[in-house]
């Protein structure tokens, strides 16, 4: 049996870099097996979630419960992607699947092996197709998972500003944003785990953000808000104009319409022209 003692104690560092560092120099030693299965035992599957896990280690119920009875039906799910380091089987993308594997090999009451696929690269090429695999619009990454996995690959340090976008999902301007808040926290953005809890902390240091920072910080509470609206209702506003309307207005009362002046200003997609064409054609 698989065991973790084998591997470096940095692996389970809550920092990338460290963590990296260690799976690399145990890969080095040249002494991974070479037997590589279509299917493993699921006992035999490890995790380093803050590594490969880009969301950490929170499920949609909703998606498992999805996969679970595909597999109930008697159907094999897609094999998850798993990288070899020394005797150890570690998932790099498809812990939804092995979630619901694992819900599967308890309802059978019987040892379950998963179908695999071998990833062949270095630990950071591993983690590079685990964040991209998560990037993907099969099951997006949430604004808060997206931030936190950003604020990560920052602190690790080895990232340029375009990779650290391309693997989260957040902008350019974001990334800046955070290295710049790494640099003015010095040896304390070590000690912050969560974006959030950094620029909690950049705060009461009472460190000023530009105007560029400042709007990146606005945008990304702006998205964070908007995949709630999402999750909340779906499709169900934004194809029902009138329903729409009427919820927002009883929403706002008497700020409605300071919040429609606003909405004209930041609006990408309506224009005066449509304003005007609102207003000649209103009853009033």
């Amino acid at each position: 049996m698989n065991s973790y003692r084998e591997l470096h104690e940095d692996v389970f560092s809550a920092d990338l870099k460290p963590a990296l560092e260690a799976l690399e120099a145990m890969t080095a030693l040249g002494t991974d097996d070479p037997d590589e299965p279509e299917r493993v035992s699921m006992k035999d599957i490890e995790l380093v979630p803050h590594v490969f896990q880009v969301r950490g280690l929170d499920f949609d119920e909703h998606h498992v419960s999805g996969l679970l009875s595909l597999l109930k039906q008697g159907r094999d799910l897609d094999p998850v992607v798993v990288w070899r380091c020394g005797r150890h089987v570690l998932l790099v993308d498809g812990h939804h699947r092995k979630a619901a594997y694992e819900r599967y090999q308890l309802h059978l009451k019987r040892r379950v092996e998963i179908p695999v696929t071998w990833f062949g690269g270095s630990a950071e090429q591993a983690m590079e197709a685990a964040a991209e695999a998560n990037v993907q619009l099969k099951l997006p990454m949430t604004p808060t998972q997206r931030n936190n996995f950003a604020w990560k690959l920052v602190k690790a340090g080895r990232f340029s500003r375009p990779k650290t976008a391309e693997l989260s999902g957040v902008s350019e301007r974001h990334v800046g944003n955070m290295r710049k808040v790494k640099q003015l926290l010095g040896d304390k953005a070590d000690g912050c785990e969560t974006w959030y809890r950094a620029q909690q902390l950049a705060e009461k240091g009472q460190i000023e953000l530009d105007h560029d920072e400042l709007e990146a910080k606005r945008e990304a509470q702006v998205e964070a808000w908007a995949h709630l609206m999402s999750k909340a209702f779906t499709n169900k506003l934004s194809t029902n104009p009138t329903m729409a309307a009427r919820v927002l207005d009883r929403y706002f009362g008497r700020n409605a319409p300071e919040v429609f002046k606003e909405w004209l200003l930041v609006s990408d997609t309506v224009t005066h022209d449509d304003v005007k064409e609102m207003l000649i054609e209103m009853p009033f």
